[in-house]
């Protein structure tokens, strides 16, 4: 009996312990050892990584193992890539391509500059430099052209439609909508800008010292601060759906345009983020201490669990029900479409928005958390399109 009994715990232990690791970041490090990444991109499932002195590293199995590239020596400060040609911009030695993975790189007519950042669009290659601007290639590497910014340090560069956007030191953010060859500063003018990313024409930008997370509604007009003001370096900006992740000391979400945010850095230990990457329903955070992965429906709280695609609009009962203090609720989708899951107390009274933003036709399971609320009845409302559909729950503490 006593042996049952120790094999029902150790069981209970398993389980409870694979829940926990899978509940927070892991670190990723067979093969990077401690190693500080700077830098990540994406081919399909093999996964870039950007080193501080050894060049660039690949993983084709979601980052459980992982082998050096043969551009091997070096500081990766950025990746990017067009179609299926990888761009390194390394300090001192300017830009290296690959066209094969990794196996072996090629290193650019622009090789004698400090590479902070890169961009890609179609076949026009931007690199931003130290103290030299940025370079244009319109040939997808081979050669390279000085564009009109010609004397300042461009950390970040970022292609939103038509726009490319170059985040500089202490001059702030500029723009060009013609390749370079004019570029506006917008009256984001006074800062340093670490990181930038866009949804639509809402563009982001990540500052340094202490300015937090600037936000521009108009694709750069004007701007607005919207929070993290309490950390001194935003290195990393990413947008998915309707969520922002930054990257500074830790890992920082929000899903309201930055009205607030929530620190979601479960398991990392201290240290800078300093770049982000999703391969299917993966988050790699790039860290002072490696590469850390995460399963992203944690984070967002949706995930896709089938990819069939059903027939009608359909909102189930949540499980389980009653609930202390979390439950699932699952929804069908038999097309794109814009998507709100709200929840809504007794009186009507709007408590959570579990999503608001658009999906494609698939079966989704939501995840609700009812540690902050009282014990009671709850109602939670699907609207899509003309379809609306709501169930009760029960929360009991």
């Amino acid at each position: 009996m006593k042996t049952k009994y120790f094999l029902s715990f150790v069981l209970l232990y398993l389980l409870i312990s694979s829940y926990t690791a899978n509940s927070q970041w892991v670190r990723m490090s067979a093969g990077l050892g401690n190693r500080k990444i700077y830098s990540l991109t994406n081919n399909g499932n093999y996964l870039f990584a950007g080193t501080t002195n050894a060049g660039a590293y690949m993983t084709v199995n979601y980052g459980v193992s992982w082998a050096q590239t043969s551009l091997n020596a070096g500081f990766v400060n950025a990746l990017t890539i067009s179609g299926t040609t990888i761009f390194a911009g390394e300090d001192n030695t300017g830009v290296y391509i690959t066209t094969n993975n990794g196996f072996t790189w090629v290193q650019t007519s622009l090789n004698n500059l400090s590479v902070y950042s890169l961009a890609s669009s179609g076949n026009n290659i931007f690199a931003g430099t130290y103290l030299n601007g940025v370079y244009l290639s319109t040939n997808m590497g081979l050669t390279w052209n000085q564009t009109t910014m010609t004397n300042l340090s461009v950390n970040v560069l970022l292609v939103s439609g038509s726009t490319i956007f170059a985040g500089t030191t202490l001059n702030g953010v500029y723009f060009s909508t013609n390749n370079g060859a004019n570029w506006i500063q917008t009256t984001l003018n006074n800062r340093t800008i670490l990181s930038m990313a866009s949804s639509g024409n809402n563009i982001y930008a990540g500052t340094t010292p202490n300015g937090g997370v600037y936000y521009s509604s108009d694709n750069g007009i004007s701007w607005v601060q919207n929070g993290i003001t309490n950390q001194f370096f935003i290195n990393a900006l990413m947008t998915y759906q309707n969520y922002i992740f930054a990257g500074a000391q830790g890992v920082y979400v929000t899903s309201n345009h930055g009205a607030s945010w929530i620190q979601r850095s479960e398991g990392m230990i201290s240290g800078q983020t300093w770049a982000f990457c999703i391969i299917n329903n993966f988050i790699f955070a790039a860290h002072d201490s490696g590469v850390y992965r995460r399963n992203l429906s944690e984070i967002t709280g949706i995930n896709n669990i089938t990819g069939e695609v059903p027939t009608e609009y359909q909102l189930q009962q949540n499980y389980p029900n009653p609930f202390n203090p979390k439950t699932i609720i699952n929804f069908q989708l038999p097309i794109f479409n814009y998507v709100s899951l709200i929840v809504y107390d007794l009186s009507g009274r709007e408590i959570a928005i579990l999503l608001n933003q658009e999906l494609q036709a698939g079966t989704y399971e939501v995840d609700f958390d009812g540690s902050n609320f009282p014990s009671g009845i709850y109602f939670y409302v699907l609207r899509s399109g003309g379809f609306t559909a709501t169930r009760k729950m029960v929360l009991v503490k």
